[in-house]
C-alpha cells in the first residue's frame, strides 16, 4: 500500500474523481456531498469511527507513568491537570461530557493547544474567534511535524523562514489573547537563534525538548542545558529499553512453554 499525504478532504476528492487514488481517509466534508451531487464516481465505503448511546470513539490518552502510580484511574483524577487539546471544539463537544459525568467542569483543568499542521496555521484566525477559545491557558507550536505538514524536511527546522515566520505571526496572535506560547520540535543548540529571536520579542514563555522543558530565560543557558537535555532523553530510553527487554523476555519463555504443550 502507497500512502501519500494530502491535506484536507475536500483535496482529496478531485484526486480520487480523476483516478490518482483508489482509497481516501478524512472526516466528512461538504465536499463529498458535492461530489455525489454532481455524479463523480466517488463513494463511502466505510465509517472510520461510529458514535452512539453510551460509546464514543474518542480516547483520552494519559501518560503511562500516571497509570501506572495510580495517579490517574478516571476522568475524575485529570481534575487539576494540563490537557492538550487539537482545537477548543475538542473541550466543549467531546471533552466537557466525559467531564460532566465526573462532576468537574473545563474550568478544573489547564487546557493547551499544539499547531503542528501547516493546515491549522491556515485555520488559526478562525480558531481564535470561537466562543470557547477562552478556555485555552496556552499554545505551542510543534515544528516537526509542522515542517512534515509543508513538505520540508527536519532540517529546515531552525534554517527555513518560513517556518520562523509561521512561529512568531502564531504567537503574536496567541499573544494578543492573553495564550501563554511554547515551541518544541527539533531543539537543538541550533534552534537557539530563532529562540532568542522570539524571546526578546516577548512572544515566548518556553521551549520545549521531548522530556524536558525550558522557561525562555534559560536560552542563556542554552549551549550547556539543551544538550543535557537530549542526555536526560537518552538515558530515559535506555531506562525503557531494559524494562521492556526484561519483559519481553520473561513472555519469550512463557511462549517457548506453551507451544511445547500445544
Amino acid at each position: 500500500m502507497e500512502l501519500v499525504l494530502i491535506q484536507t478532504l475536500s483535496d482529496q476528492i478531485p484526486v480520487l474523481a480523476k483516478g490518482d487514488l483508489e482509497l481516501a481517509q478524512g472526516g466528512w466534508a461538504a465536499s463529498v456531498s458535492n461530489a455525489a451531487l454532481r455524479g463523480l464516481p466517488v463513494k463511502v465505503i466505510g465509517d472510520g469511527a461510529s458514535l452512539y448511546p453510551g460509546f464514543s470513539p474518542m480516547a483520552i490518552t494519559v501518560r503511562k507513568d500516571l497509570i501506572d502510580d495510580g495517579k490517574i484511574r478516571s476522568a475524575a483524577d485529570v481534575k487539576g491537570k494540563k490537557v492538550a487539546v487539537t482545537s477548543p471544539q475538542t473541550m466543549s463537544r467531546y471533552f466537557a461530557p466525559v467531564l460532566a459525568d465526573a462532576k468537574l467542569t473545563t474550568k478544573d483543568i489547564e487546557f493547551v493547544f499544539n499547531l503542528e499542521t501547516i493546515t491549522a496555521y491556515k485555520n488559526i484566525d478562525l480558531m481564535f474567534k470561537l466562543p470557547d477559545i477562552f478556555r485555552l491557558s496556552g499554545i505551542t507550536v510543534g515544528r516537526v511535524d509542522l515542517v512534515g505538514s509543508m513538505g520540508l524536511s527536519r532540517d529546515d527546522i531552525n534554517v527555513s523562514d518560513d517556518v520562523f515566520n509561521i512561529c512568531r505571526e502564531t504567537l503574536v496572535k496567541a499573544k494578543r489573547i492573553g495564550l501563554k506560547t511554547g515551541m518544541g520540535g527539533g531543539i537543538s543548540t541550533k534552534a537557539i537563534s530563532p529562540i532568542i529571536r522570539l524571546g526578546e520579542e516577548g512572544l515566548l514563555d518556553k521551549f520545549e525538548t521531548r522530556k524536558v522543558v525550558f522557561p525562555i530565560s534559560s536560552w542563556k543557558y542554552g549551549e550547556k542545558a539543551i544538550p543535557k537535555a537530549a542526555g536526560f532523553e537518552l538515558l530515559w530510553l535506555k531506562s525503557k529499553r531494559r524494562y521492556y527487554s526484561r519483559i519481553k523476555a520473561e513472555d519469550e519463555n512463557r511462549i517457548a512453554m506453551l507451544e511445547v504443550r500445544l
